[in-house]
């Protein structure tokens, strides 16, 4: 199953982020963006960028819990990815994240470049694979990484 759902993530190029806050402006509850993101070939992080002042970098700052859903609409998949906006580790690990999604998303190459762009790593925490209308399959990470979970 994590192969399939790894498939998906990276057949696709675009997802839409759902953050929630309240930010100084008064701007609150739900948040969606249409984003374009890359992600590791094991789908264990999503990588995307954004201006620094934007309501879904506000929405972060002010709770860093987000969801993720990436679609593949002629196979009839949507994955749910349930997810926390967290720090890169190292700066040399935001590089790749920055030189993977350019390379995914040459169009932004510009934007990416900017010395303003701000970079977002997600973990994903839990995957729902719906596969049919009421075909849902789902995934903790946490499970994965403690071997509850076989790789299949």
């Amino acid at each position: 199953m994590l192969k399939k759902i790894a498939a998906l993530v990276q057949s696709q190029r675009f997802c839409a982020l759902a953050t929630c806050g309240c930010d100084a402006g008064g701007e609150g509850g739900p948040h969606v963006s249409l984003m374009a993101y890359a992600a590791p070939a094991d789908a264990s992080a999503f990588w995307m960028a954004s201006p620094p002042d934007t309501r879904k970098v506000r929405n972060l700052a002010a709770s860093p819990q987000a969801s993720l859903l990436v679609e593949d609409r002629a196979r009839g998949l949507a994955l749910t990815v349930t997810a926390r906006c967290e720090p890169f580790a190292t700066a040399a690990e935001e590089a790749t994240a920055r030189a993977t999604l350019t390379a995914r998303h040459p169009e932004l190459a510009v934007f990416l470049a900017g010395r303003a762009t701000l970079m977002l790593r997600f973990s994903p925490l839990r995957f729902q694979l719906l596969t049919g209308p009421s075909k849902e399959i789902c995934i903790e990470v946490e499970k994965i990484l403690d071997g509850s979970v076989g790789r299949a």
